[in-house]
């Protein structure tokens, strides 16, 4: 997470509107009832605030959603938050499938397969 926070992407997403674009703040608020940004999925992530991935992936999910509501959907941080969702979700399959292939090795050891 803290990767993709980094990139040029992630950048825009890296912490609360009201953070990054004061400005906006206002705006943002009346539009997004539940914002998210990679800063405070991280902090949930390091207290163990998620009871599945499924909810993570559910904020990741509104991450973009925010910004096709605040921003419309051809607008390029849309597009940007487009990216960042696709790349986080992509790593977490990624992982899933290290841990399928992980289980599966272990698997045919103990089984003798």
């Amino acid at each position: 997470m803290n990767h993709i926070r980094q990139t040029t992407a992630g950048q825009s997403f890296k912490a609360p509107v009201q953070q990054l674009w004061p400005e906006c703040a206002g705006a943002y608020a009346a539009k997004v009832p539940n914002p998210i940004d990679l800063g405070t999925i991280q902090l949930k992530v390091k207290n163990n605030i998620y009871l599945s991935v499924d909810d993570f992936k559910a904020d990741v999910d509104l991450l973009y959603q925010n910004s096709v509501d605040f921003n419309g959907v051809e607008h390029i941080i849309t597009s940007t938050a487009l990216e960042v969702r696709d790349a986080i979700l992509s790593a977490l399959d990624d992982m899933e499938e290290g841990k399928s292939s992980m289980v599966l090795r272990a698997s045919a050891r103990v089984t003798g397969a």
